[in-house]
């Protein structure tokens, strides 16, 4: 942070509606930004060897400085404001969606790394089953990606635009063991090693392919969700087009559709879409992003209001899926040190929120705040317990919230004065789940 080498760039975003998570402030921006900065330094450069009219030809226009650049921001995220109601009822079906016990797909291909990054990011956030990988029986993963490929390897090099390429042992290895002093930090990155080679290419397989349609394929009410750029829409005039195929194809298997289109034309592209989604389905939905594209040589834009639309979509699905608990996400998974941090910090701020409540105090009395090392080691606690228990049963399209049962474990104990018993905590957890336990012990949240 105090590198004099290093410049900083303040990219303060305002306060956030919901808490504990970074997606989808901090890293759109610092995507945006960075983006930008690569445009504007490729604009400098090319320029001094092309025409105006091969720059044109590329998507540069003249005359466009980093200021300007930087303000096109703005009317991105007012698009996607403009959507709301349209996402609203996207937000329903997806829901519902998994709230049946029902499985969805996202098929896209020049939009496919925003929409991976989107569905993979669900994981850790909200503690849900990671995607599933081609050893898997039955899907548990609520969500999976495809994309034009006839197998695994064409799908990933239509997602990184090369072949995978996985961290090499014998470059990170000795590092990892003689540079690393902490011995748990050392351990989690030897472990992670073992689980970041070439070999995890084939565990995945993202193709709209005879293996994932004998596979993974939908079955009624199901979701499938197309997402388009721009330049993609016009392949739904071809009938053999993937786009198509993926229509067709969950149309006859009675599957719900949503199609997210970003186009900078706002009638006849979506007149196409519209009669193309029709089908027999009357909860097919559309959902046309227009934005301005007159100067979108790197599709930043694009999916940067793809980024915003998918982020605040999937947060709402899983708020309404008791997911987010007040304005927190509770259920993040703490797999790694920034989340472990993050999920102590969410059990001191509900704790101590109770703790310091007027109805609390009345029953109970005063307490001490809980500090951050015994909420850290009741979050260890907890970890080791639910990690070789199969009671995934209980949580919501993953494993049990870690989060929320050592909130109620560390109020319980202080609730009765005394030890409680897991088997007891977990029945409460069952019952009421986080939210309403809370509101429980405070009927009136806010008022102290």
């Amino acid at each position: 942070m105090e590198n004099p080498y290093i410049t900083k760039i303040n990219l303060t975003t305002g306060s956030q509606s919901i808490t504990g998570s970074t997606r989808m402030q901090a890293t759109t921006s610092e995507t945006f930004v960075t983006g930008i900065i690569l445009e504007h330094a490729l604009d400098n450069i090319l320029k001094r060897y092309l025409t105006k009219p091969e720059m044109e030809t590329l998507g540069f226009r003249p005359g466009i400085s980093m200021s300007k650049r930087l303000l096109e921001f703005i009317p991105l995220q007012k698009s996607v404001y403009e959507l709301k109601h349209l996402i609203s009822e996207f937000i329903d079906l997806e829901a519902g969606t998994y709230a049946n016990n029902r499985f969805s797909t996202y098929f896209a291909n020049n939009a496919l790394i925003t929409v991976f990054i989107d569905s993979t990011e669900r994981s850790p956030t909200f503690r849900l089953f990671p995607l599933d990988t081609v050893k898997a029986h039955k899907r548990k993963s609520w969500i999976q990606v495809w994309t034009t490929a006839k197998h695994g390897q064409e799908a990933w090099i239509n997602f990184l635009g090369r072949s995978f390429y996985g961290l090499k042992s014998r470059f990170y290895k000795e590092p990892f063991l003689n540079n690393i002093e902490d011995k748990y930090l050392k351990a989690a990155a030897l472990s992670s090693l073992k689980n970041a080679g070439d070999d995890q290419q084939f565990l995945y397989d993202f193709s709209f392919s005879d293996f994932n349609k004998k596979n993974r394929c939908p079955q009624r009410d199901d979701l499938g969700v197309l997402v388009l750029l721009d330049d993609e829409i016009e392949n739904l005039n071809d009938p053999k087009s993937s786009f198509c195929r993926f229509i067709d194809y969950f149309n006859r298997k009675h599957a719900n559709l949503v199609c997210i289109a970003v186009s900078k034309n706002p009638v006849k592209n979506m007149e196409l879409l519209t009669k193309k989604l029709k089908g027999d389905n009357k909860t097919n939905q559309l959902l046309p992003l227009v934005i301005n594209l007159e100067n979108d040589p790197l599709w930043i834009r694009q999916h940067i209001a793809l980024k915003m639309l998918l982020n605040a979509h999937s947060t709402a699905v899983m708020a309404k899926l008791g997911k987010v608990v007040g304005n927190t996400m509770t259920s993040v998974n703490p797999g790694n040190l920034k989340l472990i941090g993050r999920a102590t910090y969410l059990i001191r701020s509900h704790v101590n929120d109770v703790l310091s409540q007027e109805n609390w105090i009345k029953k109970y009395g005063k307490i001490k705040p809980v500090t951050y090392n015994d909420a850290n080691a009741v979050l260890f606690d907890t970890v080791d317990y639910l990690e070789n228990r199969d009671i995934s049963a209980g949580g919501v399209g993953g494993s049990i919230s870690e989060v929320d049962i050592s909130i109620i474990r560390i109020l319980e104990a202080y609730r009765k004065n005394g030890n409680v018993s897991r088997a007891s905590v977990m029945s409460t957890y069952r019952k009421f789940g986080l939210e309403l336990y809370l509101l429980s012990l405070n009927p009136s949240p806010g008022k102290k």
